[in-house]
């Protein structure tokens, strides 16, 4: 499997890109005109990508073909403006059942999105306003771990939020994570 990266552009949403490295150390250019890139997934049968971009408080759906590793035909998949969700999204993860979970910056929360519908099955609110980012763990993947930043926030509101910039251990909510089982197929070494 690939690699993806991209620049952003928080000047007007428009100078960012989204790039590919290739096993042989090939980059290449996928998307074009992001602004601040963030959340990255594949669904579980490959054929689909989601990709978020904070500047639009958009996440998107592209087509993947994962034989070629290429991405096309990219549209809205969940609008957090439209939709009226608190934060701007950022990190992003998914589950066994195929469910995004979405860290919301300026949210105080990491919602679970079922992917199919774009609509939101749950909201964990959290003690901190800028969650960043999500990711599965423990010894059965069913520990959803959340960061969160301290950065720019005010002196009254880190009296308000004495837990930001923690990690934070979430439990109970019945999904787990996956097993990585793909990694990057190149050599790391000749490219760095």
């Amino acid at each position: 499997m690939p690699i993806y990266s991209s620049n952003m552009s928080s000047e007007d949403g428009t100078k960012g890109s989204l790039f590919k490295l290739s096993k042989d150390g090939l980059v290449s250019k996928h998307a074009d005109k992001i602004g601040v890139s963030n959340g990255l997934c594949w669904s579980h049968d490959n054929t689909k990508f989601y990709f978020i971009d904070s500047f639009t408080r958009c996440m998107y759906v592209f087509d993947y073909d994962v034989q070629l590793g290429t991405i096309d035909n990219k549209r809205v998949a969940l609008d957090f403006q439209k939709e009226q969700i608190n934060g701007v999204p950022d990190g992003m993860t998914i589950d066994s059942n195929g469910n995004l979970w979405i860290a919301c910056f300026d949210g105080y929360q990491v919602i679970e999105v079922d992917p199919h519908t774009a609509k939101v099955k749950r909201s964990v609110q959290l003690p901190a306003s800028k969650i960043t980012s999500v990711c599965f763990g423990g010894k059965n993947l069913d520990i959803l771990y959340a960061t969160s930043s301290r950065f720019q926030l005010s002196p009254e509101e880190l009296s308000a939020q004495p837990d930001a910039g923690s990690l934070f251990k979430i439990t109970g909510t019945g999904a787990k994570g996956l097993y990585a089982g793909v990694g990057y197929a190149g050599d790391l070494q000749e490219i760095c």
